[in-house]
């Protein structure tokens, strides 16, 4: 009886401290700081001016997307010591974002191989899918510039 007991104290402890660890981590993920989110909001506004450019500025543009969401996830206290590992934490806790996946690919391609081409549908695909995790994730993509008139 004693080792049920036991048993039962120890299930709902650690279910309570994972319910914590959950409420705090999206508590945090949601939370950004203004001066962060104007830059990611900057940063994505440089981004698409690129992909508006020459074809020769895609692969750089999904590499700075990537990067971009990089800092995000810094910013939510994901743990890892790089991306790879904070976007596996990332999936593993938010299911629902399986499709980032995608970019992932096409950006490790861009990189990694020396005979990948991307073409216009890989890359318009590529960065809108990070698009779409940047706004899953809560991020404004918004992007307006104060304009003051005399």
């Amino acid at each position: 009886m004693a080792a049920l007991i036991i048993i039962s104290l120890i299930l709902v402890t650690s279910g309570i401290l994972w319910f914590v660890r959950r409420t705090k981590r999206m508590y945090r993920s949601r939370s950004f700081r203004m001066d962060d989110q104007s830059s990611w909001q900057e940063k994505w506004h440089d981004l698409e001016a690129m992909m508006g450019d020459k074809p020769a500025h895609w692969p750089t543009a999904i590499i700075e997307a990537d990067k971009l969401l990089d800092s995000v996830l810094k910013s939510m206290h994901l743990p890892g010591q790089d991306m790879g590992e904070r976007f596996r934490f990332l999936m593993r806790d938010e299911p629902k974002l399986r499709y980032a996946r995608t970019a992932r690919f096409i950006r490790n391609r861009v990189v990694h191989e020396s005979s990948f081409e991307l073409d216009e549908s890989l890359a318009k695909e590529a960065m809108s899918i990070y698009k779409k995790i940047l706004k899953d994730l809560g991020i404004p993509l918004i992007y307006r510039r104060l304009s003051i008139t005399l």
